[in-house]
């Protein structure tokens, strides 16, 4: 009879755990841009800022959240034309990179190509993994995607003391292109 109650008890609490995961992936998209779809884990907060990109200032429009210790981040900004996109793309990543404290040695910073259907070839979609610290001076591990479509460079990154492979795989092909 305990022993019936006990397994009881615990097929209980599997179920109310499971009603209530870390992560809660859910489609999102900013009301300006319907063309990108994103999968995050969270309830999305949307905003938007003006940066700085070398004597240009540009909106940058941002949707992201966080769950499970991590930041999930996607930012957009229109640009005039490709070599626009390259530059603010170099800028883009000097700035997160340098905002992060980043250790930028050839070992600790892997830089390669992405491939995401539907983004445009110029500029080249990039994938960056990097090291760096948080304002507090505690680790921080990022993988930070660029890539274009038309008008409009996109940045996705999840940041994150440790980053899970499993959960930042499901971020970025949550990335999609109708």
């Amino acid at each position: 009879m305990m022993y019936r109650l006990f397994s009881l008890i615990s097929a209980s609490l599997v179920s109310l755990a499971a009603c209530n995961p870390t992560f809660n992936w859910r489609e999102a998209h900013w009301a300006q841009d319907k063309v990108l779809k994103v999968l995050l884990p969270c309830k999305a907060d949307q905003g938007s800022r003006l940066m700085q990109m070398g004597n240009q200032t540009i909106t940058m429009n941002m949707i992201g959240c966080e769950a499970g210790g991590a930041l999930f981040a996607v930012s957009e900004v229109e640009v005039n034309n490709t070599m626009h996109a390259i530059e603010v793309q170099r800028q883009w990543q000097q700035a997160m990179l340098g905002n992060m404290k980043a250790d930028v040695s050839p070992e600790l910073l892997k830089q390669e190509s992405f491939v995401l259907r539907g983004a445009s070839e110029e500029p080249p979609a990039i994938r960056i993994q990097a090291q760096g610290k948080r304002q507090d001076g505690q680790a921080l591990s990022v993988q930070a995607i660029w890539f274009a479509r038309g008008g409009r460079l996109y940045h996705a990154a999840m940041y994150a003391e440790k980053l899970d492979a499993d959960v930042t795989k499901t971020f970025f092909e949550g990335l999609r292109f109708p």
